[in-house]
């Protein structure tokens, strides 16, 4: 039986990496368009307010971004305060939605 389940992880496994990569590069476009900065300015590290210079109006429109590409609501209650924060959000609603 697990001999016929190893095709489906290595898909599975495929696709987590595609929408990881995916999820990257529309963070970076969205930093990009949002807080006017170069994407050799910042890494999945780097914090939005203090690094990138992002305030809370640029935290909003961030969640709009998001909200706009997922079609899913962004509580902005919990801000994001990491680059990898929103690569993660990214991530985990496109392969929740798989």
């Amino acid at each position: 039986m697990a001999e016929n389940r190893f095709p489906t992880v290595l898909a599975d496994v495929e696709i987590l990496n595609s929408s990881w990569r995916d999820a990257r590069l529309l963070t970076k476009q969205i930093l990009t368009e949002k807080l006017s900065v170069s994407r050799s300015q910042f890494t999945a590290g780097s914090k939005i307010a203090a690094d990138l210079g992002g305030d809370s109006l640029d935290l909003v429109e961030i969640a709009i971004a998001l909200e706009k590409v997922t079609g899913i609501r962004v509580n902005e209650r919990v801000p994001f305060n990491y680059v990898i924060e929103i690569v993660d959000y990214l991530h985990f609603i496109r392969t929740w939605e798989e």
